[in-house]
């Protein structure tokens, strides 16, 4: 990437978006088996950005899972951002309400923040930088914010061709609508790697 790209991406920052979007999310209670409405309301507001498609997937038990993709219209890679949507319960000591989202002196405060919802504005934020600054890019970008990260990661979305998904001891592996694979797993590990093959091992 030439330096007059790097300019023309520094200057187009959106982090107003990726600080409001935060905002909003810190707003919305999402503790594990909670979901469900941030998954809603981000695929509402990701939409309102009039970028790309964006759509929301059932997964293990009926949870929701928010993805968007932005296709360049050109052949080229598959690019994965991706975040969890739930958090971990509210824990003691919070001296205001943890869902105010409250910025001050320059900070957001609120539960999740941290884990993880301020990645999940920045990934937004990122990608918005990408189109807002006019970049010419190729293949497709999709963001995927995913349920049920804090306890047993029973669910995974992954795009056949980019990133793959090696599951063990899998209990349940469809082809949903979209091109992607979604896998429904035990308590074991999931590895991730790029494979070129377009399969997907169960």
């Amino acid at each position: 990437m030439n330096v007059p790209v790097l300019e023309r991406v520094a200057s187009s920052l959106a982090a107003k978006t990726a600080i409001d979007f935060t905002q909003e999310m810190v707003r919305t209670d999402s503790t594990n088996g909670k979901e469900d409405a941030l998954a809603r309301q981000l695929e509402a507001r990701i939409a309102s950005l009039g970028v790309g498609k964006v759509w929301c997937e059932k997964t293990y038990e009926g949870r929701l899972n928010t993805l968007w993709e932005v296709d360049s219209g050109k052949p080229g890679p598959r690019l994965l951002f991706t975040g969890h949507l739930d958090t971990k319960p509210v824990c003691e000591g919070w001296h205001r309400d943890p869902f105010d989202g409250a910025i001050e002196n320059g900070r957001l405060y609120g539960h999740g923040v941290m884990d993880m919802k301020a990645g999940l504005g920045s990934l937004v934020g990122g990608i918005m930088t990408l189109i807002e600054s006019g970049t010419d890019f190729r293949g497709k970008i999709t963001f995927v914010a995913v349920a049920d990260h804090m306890f047993r990661l029973r669910k995974l979305v992954v795009q056949p061709g980019g990133i793959v998904a090696r599951v063990v001891d899998a209990q349940a592996a469809r082809q949903p609508r979209e091109g992607f694979v979604q896998a429904v797993r035990g308590a074991d590990e999931v590895g991730l790697g790029v494979d070129r093959s377009d399969v997907c091992d169960d």
